[in-house]
């Protein structure tokens, strides 16, 4: 649909007219240059010269010309699959292949109504054709991310998410927002039990810390599936790698907190330290 609109009055259009018939009149009512020449050629050009005066002055009122288009588009569906070895490690070869050929499936009959775009995340997040199951982590948190980045403001119908939910890289995407209003479907994979595991989940300390002064670092350690357990935390130097704090800790609760009181030395330029955790082990077999 097509809309012409005028930055001023329409009623300025008159003056326009009455100004291209007053060029044409007082250019070829009295000029006598082309008197030779038939009345009706004296008449086309006055017509000429009072249109083209006429339009000239008409583009001064700067006219607006909209034209609007109705465009059909389909909702897009997002197919997001966890690309990291450990899924492919999971599933036996026999439902591995099962699987992928009835997300591919899935894929080929979504694509028959709407527009469907196939992504596979892991180490990075790109979009494929075809998903492999070989990356060595997994990073929800930069596939969210990119759902923001990518797809904001687009007709997003669904998004369509295959994981085993086994996040090793990233910020945690409980935290984060796609950015969608489309609804999220989730395909659990794998194994749901929970693997044994023994990690740093967060280290609290002073942002800033005077050469001499005493400070605390809390170290809280996270462990999955080791009630009872001990392990020996050790904290490092960060220069030349000096032993500052070591002890053994018996792994009570899932998380287990750690108060580490030390001394900065004056001889140090720089305060930092390295955690570690290492040698877990039940009670018994040490």
């Amino acid at each position: 649909m097509q809309n012409l609109n005028w930055q001023y009055p329409t009623w300025y259009l008159i003056f326009c007219v009455l100004a291209g018939v007053a060029a044409a009149v007082f250019l070829y009512r009295r000029d006598v240059t082309f008197s030779d020449q038939p009345p009706v050629l004296r008449y086309l050009m006055a017509t000429l010269r009072c249109i083209v005066v006429t339009v000239l002055s008409c583009l001064l009122l700067a006219p607006l010309l909209k034209l609007l288009q109705n465009r059909t588009e389909p909702p897009v569906i997002v197919i997001a699959q966890d690309q990291s070895a450990s899924i492919r490690s999971a599933l036996s070869k026999a439902d591995s292949t099962a699987y992928m050929t009835a997300l591919n499936d899935l894929s080929t009959k979504l694509s028959e109504k709407y527009e469907v775009h196939k992504i596979g995340f892991g180490e990075e997040v790109e979009t494929v054709d075809n998903w492999v199951l070989d990356d060595q982590a997994s990073d929800m948190g930069e596939f969210m991310t990119y759902l923001q980045e990518q797809y904001s403001g687009q007709n997003v119908g669904a998004v369509i998410v295959a994981t085993d939910g086994a996040i090793n890289r990233g910020r945690n995407p409980l935290y984060l927002t796609s950015g969608q209003k489309a609804p999220l479907s989730v395909i659990a994979l794998g194994d749901t039990i929970r693997k044994t595991d023994l990690q740093v989940r967060d280290v609290f300390h002073n942002s800033i810390a005077y050469l001499g002064d005493k400070f605390a670092v809390q170290v809280d350690i996270a462990a999955m599936r080791l009630p009872g357990a001990t392990s020996a935390l050790e904290v490092r130097h960060i220069q030349d790698n000096q032993n500052i704090y070591s002890k053994e800790y018996q792994l009570i609760s899932p998380r287990t907190p750690g108060l580490i009181p030390r001394k900065s030395s004056s001889k140090q330029s720089r305060v930092g330290c390295n955690v570690i955790v290492f040698n877990c082990y039940r009670s018994g077999m040490k």
